[in-house]
């Protein structure tokens, strides 16, 4: 890094290549040292320290501050995958850095069909995490939920005692599982499944959206966690170039034809 000196003359400033003070200049560079942008791609176990320190302050300063535990776990992961020197930039990056099985042919149900609840495998957790929202079975979605899932049905109104429908894209009848991806933080291991909602009897006339769940294992049970809901692995459609999660009919292929995704994931029988 160097200092750069201008001169000022007559109200304009002219840099200059001369260095005046070879002492200012070293006070200069280590006073702005901290601030400056260091490249992910770590070259040195000096630059890596640095980064860890600063990374470790950033979160004490995020818990001082009372964010919530799921965005914290998130910004840990996403520090985690940038210390390892891991760049996530696309989808090729992505499906590899996290296991992505991608679904084929992918697996289709209504909504509404009757399903036997099962949480022994991320899909069929899914499945039945989809099944419970849509009948407003919140006893069910409750207790197959960790804190953090939890908190945030019950944010939305779910209840152990009241029952309603709890699924907000209930239009959207017709559920197509198109991936599922897998990371261990911490320690647990967490599942992501991508997924496809449209309207059943006309998707033309209707929406279509694209959406993600994750799950976390525990004692062999897949629950429903808002852990990791900001982080790396949380970015499955963002990664493949795509800008929102719901389409009108017209304009999703659109957009798919300009995203990285697959054409299996918006082929339509």
């Amino acid at each position: 890094m160097n200092v750069v000196y201008a001169r000022e003359n007559s109200n304009q400033l002219t840099l200059v290549s001369d260095i005046y003070d070879n002492v200012i200049e070293q006070e200069l560079i280590k006073k702005t040292s901290p601030f400056l942008y260091h490249n992910r791609s770590f070259t040195s176990d000096d630059l890596l320290r640095e980064q860890q320190k600063f990374n470790r302050a950033a979160l004490e300063t995020m818990q001082k501050n009372g964010v919530s535990s799921e965005f914290l776990a998130s910004k840990k992961e996403e520090y985690q995958v940038e210390e390892s020197g891991i760049e996530i930039k696309n989808w090729n990056d992505w499906t590899n850095y996290f296991k992505a099985l991608i679904l084929d042919p992918p697996i289709s149900f209504e909504k509404g069909e009757s399903f036997s609840f099962n949480y022994n495998n991320a899909i069929a957790a899914f499945h039945s995490y989809v099944y419970a929202s849509y009948i407003g079975d919140g006893a069910m979605l409750l207790k197959y939920a960790d804190p953090s899932g939890t908190q945030f049905l019950k944010s939305l109104g779910v209840s152990y005692t009241n029952s309603g429908n709890y699924d907000f894209h209930n239009a959207m009848t017709h559920v197509t599982i198109l991936l599922t991806a897998s990371n261990t933080f911490e320690g647990r291991d967490y599942s992501l499944v991508l997924w496809r909602g449209q309207n059943s009897k006309n998707p033309q006339n209707g929406y279509i959206s694209l959406q993600k769940t994750i799950f976390v294992k525990q004692n062999g049970i897949f629950l429903m966690t808002r852990d990791l809901n900001d982080s790396y692995f949380s970015r499955v459609i963002e990664v493949a170039n795509v800008t929102g999660g719901v389409w009108k009919y017209s304009e999703f292929k659109k957009a798919m034809d300009k995203s990285q995704f697959p054409r299996s994931f918006y082929d339509f029988p």
